[in-house]
């Protein structure tokens, strides 16, 4: 029987055959780099379908401004939970933390930032692009009078 499985007899099992395959006969050794091969190319390709799957997941029209935490209420069908909610139930951090991404400097200034102001000049007479330079107080001016 060469080549073959051998049936072996355990005691613990006393009179049950159980076949053992030979140690240098495995079948599965053979498929083993073909395995890993498919295995890896099967992850590849999804890796490179993610970003054209993602791509149309982000073009809804019905998704503005699109985001990552819209995208999965989208994709678990959750909907949006918008509430309105008095400002004093808003924690002082989050207004603070609003405050700062939009004017750092919004403490030490009084409603216009003369050294940003300064710097978007200097750039544009210089030729160079020119940024934003208008503080939250010069925002809310404009929104109250030319949107109202």
């Amino acid at each position: 029987m060469s080549g073959l499985a051998e049936p072996i007899v355990d005691h613990e099992t006393e009179g049950l055959d159980m076949v053992r395959p030979k140690r240098g006969n495995r079948i599965g050794l053979k498929r083993w780099p073909r395995h890993w091969v498919r295995r890896g190319i099967t992850v590849a390709v999804v890796l490179a379908l993610m970003p054209v799957v993602l791509t149309f997941l982000y073009l809804p029209p019905f998704v503005h401004p699109v985001s990552t935490l819209m995208l999965k209420d989208l994709a678990t069908f959750s909907g949006y939970d918008r509430r309105w909610v008095s400002i004093d139930d808003v924690a002082p951090a989050l207004a603070n933390s609003v405050i700062m991404s939009e004017d750092g400097q919004f403490c030490f200034h009084r409603g216009i930032d003369l050294g940003e102001l300064r710097g978007v000049v200097d750039d544009a007479l210089a030729g160079e692009m020119t940024r934003g330079a208008s503080t939250i107080t010069m925002q809310s001016v404009k929104n109250l009078y030319l949107w109202s």
